[in-house]
């Protein structure tokens, strides 16, 4: 376009001749330069936020593991703790035996000490060993007997517990009571026997 084209327009047209190159600038500037810019930060901004939640979960786990990994010293403690009152099998008479003196402490009458067969626990971990128990004494002996039972350190359960009047006064006037009961202590079962017990069990189902 010419000088004397230019001189020809009128007043409006080149005021726009006059601004458009800046509006070209401008628009240009807006398309190549701040929307990239703007999508780019939206992007990051995305980026930051996905960041945050994942370091959140991530976090929470660290905090449920730690609790996880107390809550599992915690358990192995009280598995020990449950463990050191179970008797090694070879230490089971000598436990039955501690109770037979203590019945003997206490003053009462062993009618009856018949050991029964070992028998593996519902749970499968440990033996339980019965012993089928009858005695004869008053009350007062009996109730010493079983609290002196309840201090033993090992594990001993007393088992259907019948009492019945013999009929007959003691000598300081207290009535004579017969008692029958199963007292039982359990034993861990070896790493071997329950491994031959699962195998067995296996088999059993094929």
């Amino acid at each position: 376009m010419t000088m004397e084209s230019l001189d020809n327009l009128s007043p409006s047209k080149k005021n726009i001749l006059l601004v458009l190159p800046s509006l070209l600038i401008i628009v240009l500037s807006i398309t190549f330069l701040i929307l990239p810019t703007l999508d780019e930060k939206s992007r990051i901004s995305t980026n930051v936020e996905k960041q945050r939640a994942d370091l959140q979960i991530s976090q929470q786990q660290a905090d449920r593991l730690t609790a996880l990994v107390g809550e599992n010293e915690a358990l192995k403690k009280k598995l020990a703790a449950l463990e050191s009152q179970l008797p090694e099998e070879k230490e089971v008479s000598g436990l039955l035996r501690q109770v037979s003196q203590l019945a003997f402490k206490s003053g009462l009458e062993s009618v009856l000490w018949r050991p029964s067969a070992k028998t593996v626990h519902a749970s499968k971990e440990v033996y339980e060993i019965p012993v089928n128990v009858e005695m004869r004494g008053s009350y007062h002996r009996f109730g010493q007997f079983f609290s002196n039972i309840t201090k033993i350190e090992r594990i001993v359960n007393l088992d259907k517990i019948v009492m019945k009047s013999t009929g007959k006064i003691s000598r300081k006037g207290a009535a004579a009571l017969a008692v029958s009961f199963a007292a039982i202590t359990y034993s861990s079962i070896p790493e071997a026997e329950k491994k031959a017990m699962e195998k067995a069990e296996k088999g059993g189902k094929n």
